[in-house]
């Protein structure tokens, strides 16, 4: 059972390989739906990462990222007041189709647009940690996002989502769970493509 679930994974990728075109008002130019290959350095909440987006049709592309991401609790009581952390290694993987492109992005070669898209990340055990264990996961999250721009490199990133885990240790090996994805990130471009 677990090997299938892998193998369909990339089924869910299929359908946001799409041939769809925005226009803008008072515009005929079809390059104003085009997305870019870029790669930058990321703050995600409380982690970091590096990030790839990699152009492969007008308004689609690849993501690859990877880094640190990290979790924290912090509870307060009469009886009880618990604090802890965790650090996590991540490696991910992902599409996105980008729709309402920004007519700034022609002039940055930078994706600034909406997107939905599909990501399969895996996550192991914590490097570091304290009154909180994060277990090795894999996870599997289709999202809605926005990427907007600002100052000549910078780039900010919102994604909402529904994430779909399923255990890969020991003690939680097939176990499935279900929460809510909230990406928050601002970047850095460090390298800009346009194909």
């Amino acid at each position: 059972m677990n090997i299938r679930i892998i193998l369909l994974l990339p089924l869910f990728l299929l359908p946001l390989v799409g041939k769809g075109e925005v226009k803008f008002r008072g515009s005929n130019i079809d390059t104003l739906s085009h997305t870019f290959s870029q790669k930058k350095v990321n703050i995600d909440g409380f982690g970091f990462s590096y990030q790839q987006e990699i152009n492969v049709s007008q308004k689609n592309t690849i993501v690859l990222s990877g880094g640190l991401s990290s979790a924290f609790i912090f509870t307060s009581g009469r009886i009880n007041s618990k604090f802890g952390y965790t650090i996590n290694p991540f490696l991910t993987i992902g599409s996105r189709h980008y729709y309402r492109i920004k007519p700034a992005a022609l002039k940055k070669k930078q994706n600034i647009g909406n997107f939905v898209g599909v990501s399969l990340s895996y996550e192991t055990a914590p490097i570091v940690h304290k009154g909180l264990y994060h277990q090795s996961g894999i996870y599997c999250t289709p999202q809605w996002g926005i990427q907007r721009s600002f100052a000549k490199n910078g780039s900010f990133e919102l994604g909402l989502g529904l994430s779909l885990g399923y255990g890969v240790e020991k003690e939680n090996l097939g176990s499935f769970s279900l929460s809510p994805a909230i990406q928050l990130r601002f970047g850095w471009l460090i390298r800009k493509k346009y194909e």
